[in-house]
C-alpha cells in the first residue's frame, strides 16, 4: 500500500513557489536530512536506537516542474487522526504528550548533530532556511493578513462581553504587514535580547492534521508525524508553540500547557545529552527551550487562527475564535 503525493506542472502558479518548491523541500528531508540524522544517531549512540516517528519514503522524483513522492500507506497500516472526548479536532493530553516527545527526538538529534560536528543544517540544506522565512515573503504575508481579517470577522460574532476588546487588541497587535513579518522572522532568529537560541530542525506545520496515531496490539499507542513540506531550521519552540495553540482545547490549555512542555523538555534533554555524550548541565537547555517557546508563541497563535477557516460548524468556529484569542490575551500575546 502506498500514499502518493503528486505535484502537477501547473502547481507553480506564483513567483513565490518558483523560488521555493515545497515538494523539493520534502524530498530533500526524506532523502538527505533523515539519513544524516539516522547515521549520526547510529554512530553517537553505540547501537542504542532512537526511532524517528515519520513515514518511510518508498520513491521520489523531480522532473522540471513536476514531482512525485510515494510514502508508506499509514492508513492501511492502521494509523488515523484522533479526536478528543467531545469529538473535537483537539488532542487529548496523552496524544499531545506522545506527539511532543516524538518531535523532541528529531529536534534534539538535529541540534546535537550541529553542536557535535560544528555545522549549520540551514547552510548545508539552503531549502530549510528559505522555508523558515517563507511567511515573511510579501505574498505569504498578504495571506496572513487575509487570515487575520477573517478571524476578526468571526470573533466579532462572539456574544462574550469582552469580545469587542479582544478584537481591538488583536487588530492593534497585528496592524501592519511589517509587524507580521517581524513576528515571523523572530521564529528563525538565532538570538533574542542578547540570548542565544536552540536552532534546530522544525516540522513547520506541527498541528492536529499532521499527526496520526495507532493503538498497537500491546495496548500502547504509536504516532507518525506526516507532511514535512515546510520543514525549516529555527527556534526549538516553533513546533510545540503551534501545536499547543492550535491543537489543544483552549479551555484546557492553561491546565495542560506546563505538563506537555515538561514532557517535551525532558525528552529533548534525554536525547540531546545521550548523543553528545556529555554530562547533563542542569537547567541550561531547559532555560533556552523555555525562552524559544515563549518567543515562538506569537507566531504559533497567529498561524493557529487559520484553524478557524477549517472549522465547518459555525457555532464551534465562533467559540474557538473567542477561546483562542482569550488565551492569547491571558499570555499577553495581544
Amino acid at each position: 500500500n502506498w500514499f502518493v503525493k503528486i505535484q502537477p506542472e501547473d502547481h507553480l502558479n506564483s513567483d513565490l513557489f518558483t523560488q521555493f518548491n515545497l515538494f523539493e523541500n520534502e524530498i530533500e528531508f526524506y532523502q538527505k536530512i533523515v539519513p544524516e540524522l539516522e547515521e549520526f544517531v547510529a554512530e553517537s549512540n553505540e547501537g542504542s536506537a532512537i526511532n524517528f516517528d515519520i513515514p518511510k519514503l518508498i520513491y521520489s522524483e523531480v522532473e522540471k516542474d513536476r514531482a512525485i513522492i510515494i510514502l508508506e500507506d499509514l492508513v492501511g497500516a492502521g494509523f488515523k487522526q484522533t479526536k478528543d472526548g467531545n469529538g473535537e479536532k483537539y488532542l487529548t493530553l496523552d496524544a499531545a504528550i506522545l506527539a511532543v516527545e516524538s518531535v523532541a527526538k528529531i529536534h534534539a538529534a538535529s541540534y546535537a548533530l550541529q553542536v557535535k560536528k560544528n555545522i549549520d543544517l540551514g547552510h548545508i540544506h539552503p531549502n530549510l532556511e528559505v522555508s523558515g522565512m517563507l511567511w515573511s515573503n510579501d505574498e505569504m504575508a498578504s495571506r496572513l493578513t487575509a487570515m487575520k481579517d477573517y478571524y476578526c470577522d468571526i470573533l466579532e460574532e462572539s456574544k462574550n462581553p469582552d469580545s469587542t476588546i479582544l478584537v481591538e487588541r488583536f487588530r492593534k497587535t497585528f496592524d501592519s504587514p511589517e509587524k507580521l513579518k517581524e513576528i515571523v522572522t523572530r521564529r528563525v532568529s538565532q538570538e533574542e535580547n542578547g540570548k542565544s537560541s536552540i536552532h534546530c530542525l522544525q516540522q513547520g506545520d506541527f498541528h492536529f492534521n499532521n499527526l496520526m496515531f495507532k493503538v498497537e496490539a500491546n495496548g500502547r499507542t504509536s504516532v507518525k508525524i506526516v507532511d514535512w513540506q515546510m520543514a525549516y531550521t529555527g527556534r526549538a519552540g516553533g513546533d510545540i508553540a503551534y501545536l499547543l495553540m492550535s491543537s489543544i482545547n483552549p479551555e484546557l490549555y492553561e491546565t495542560d500547557e506546563d505538563t506537555i512542555k515538561e514532557k517535551y523538555f525532558d525528552m529533548f534533554n534525554e536525547t540531546f545529552y545521550s548523543l553528545i555524550r556529555e554530562k547533563k548541565k542542569e537547567g541550561k537547555v531547559e532555560r533556552m527551550l523555555e525562552q524559544d517557546y515563549t518567543e515562538s508563541l506569537p507566531i504559533g497563535f497567529l498561524l493557529s487562527c487559520g484553524n478557524v477557516m477549517s472549522t465547518r460548524d459555525h457555532v464551534r468556529k465562533v467559540k474557538f475564535a473567542y477561546n483562542l484569542c482569550n488565551e492569547a490575551a491571558i499570555k499577553n500575546l495581544i
